[in-house]
C-alpha cells in the first residue's frame, strides 16, 4: 500500500514537473486587443498620408493634423478628448513607417491614463516600479505598465523626463527591426571604408 502511494505520489510530481516546464517554455499569452491604430492613427501607416497637415495660422487646429518638426519628427495636434489633461503626441516615421508615437501628459495623470489604457487594451503584460533619482538626487518609485504585443509595445511611466511629466510610448515592432537592419548596413557600409 505504501508502495503504491509513493509512486502515485512521484507520478504526480513528474507530471507536475513536465507541465511546469512546458509552462516556462511556452509563448507569453497573446495580447487580445493588440491595437492596429491610436487615437485615430494607423499604427501600420504613414502619419503624413493618413492624417491632414495642420492649417497654417494661430488657430489651435480642432482636427487631427500634423506638424512637422524634421523630416521623420511629427507634433499632432487635434487629439481627441479623452479626460487627461494636457495631453500631447509626437510621431516618428522612418522610412514611410510609423516607428513610434511618444504622448506625455502631467504625472498627476498617470493613474487616469493607464486605468483608461487598461479599460481599453485590457491587462498589462508587466507592471511594477522602479526608483528613478532627480538630477538633485531625490529618489522616487516610477510606476511603469507595459503592453506587449506581437507588432505593437505601448510603454506607460508615471515619471519620464522628469517629475513632472508621464509618457506613453507606443512602438512598432516591425519598423524599429526594419530599421535596425537598415542601420545595420549602413554601419557595415561605413566599416568597410576604413
Amino acid at each position: 500500500m505504501k508502495s503504491r502511494a509513493l509512486i502515485a505520489a512521484v507520478a504526480i510530481a513528474v507530471s507536475h514537473g513536465s507541465c511546469f516546464a512546458a509552462a516556462k517554455n511556452s509563448a507569453p499569452p497573446k495580447w487580445q486587443l493588440e491595437p492596429t491604430s491610436f487615437m485615430g492613427i494607423n499604427l501600420e501607416g504613414n502619419l503624413k498620408y493618413d492624417v491632414n497637415q495642420c492649417p497654417s495660422g494661430y488657430e489651435l487646429p480642432t482636427e487631427l493634423c500634423w506638424k512637422s518638426y524634421s523630416d521623420e519628427l511629427y507634433e499632432v495636434w487635434g487629439l481627441p478628448k479623452v479626460g487627461i489633461d494636457n495631453l500631447r503626441m509626437d510621431v516618428k516615421v522612418v522610412d514611410s513607417n510609423l516607428q513610434y508615437m511618444h504622448l506625455t501628459t502631467y504625472a498627476d495623470q498617470f493613474g487616469k491614463f493607464r486605468d483608461l489604457l487598461t479599460q481599453k487594451y485590457g491587462k498589462p503584460t508587466y507592471s511594477g516600479t522602479e526608483v528613478v533619482k532627480t538630477k538633485a538626487g531625490a529618489e522616487f518609485n516610477n510606476e511603469k505598465v507595459i503592453w506587449q504585443g506581437v507588432n505593437i509595445t505601448m510603454t506607460l511611466s508615471k515619471y519620464s523626463d522628469d517629475i513632472e511629466t508621464s509618457a506613453l510610448y507606443i512602438i512598432s515592432e516591425k519598423a524599429v527591426a526594419k530599421a535596425t537592419v537598415k542601420n545595420q548596413q549602413r554601419m557595415n557600409e561605413a566599416a568597410s571604408k576604413l
